[in-house]
């Protein structure tokens, strides 16, 4: 099967701004749009949507993890009220913070070490659904919470 490669500029997303759509060797639509600092990748496969995003989340392990336990419930929710199938929603956290500098200029090591707790959040959802542009929005305004 040959598959063409098509690039098309101008289309907007939800929030009016113009962005690139391409379309891949492999049938999938592909969109990253960066919409009020919400960088969400958007491809279609097999009539599935499927959103991704990563975000470091200056907060808490803990926090992390419980409040996306509560946004994936309500996003998987959401999904089926609106009559959408949900194939797969995920998270993966990875924690990170502490950081330490050695240094030295001939004489003892000076060591400063921090901790500033960071969590990076790799999300993906899979999903049947016919209002592709309100879950966009959702999912952006979600991720938007984790910053504050």
């Amino acid at each position: 099967m040959v598959h063409e490669h098509h690039e098309h500029e101008g289309q907007a997303c939800q929030c009016g701004h113009h962005h690139d759509e391409h379309h891949d060797q492999h049938e999938q639509h592909e969109k990253t749009t960066l919409c009020n600092q919400e960088e969400i990748t958007v491809t279609h496969h097999e009539g599935a949507v499927i959103f991704s995003a990563e975000r470091v989340i200056a907060k808490e392990y803990s926090w992390v993890r419980d409040r996306l336990n509560k946004e994936l419930q309500s996003l998987a929710g959401w999904v089926e009220d609106q009559g959408g199938l949900v194939g797969h929603i995920k998270a993966f956290l990875i924690e990170t913070g502490y950081s330490c500098m050695l240094s030295t200029t001939g004489g003892d090591v000076q060591i400063k070490e921090t901790l500033k707790p960071k969590v990076t959040v790799n999300i993906a959802l899979i999903v049947f659904i016919k209002n592709e542009s309100e879950l966009y929005s959702k999912l952006a305004e979600t991720l938007k919470e984790f910053a504050n």
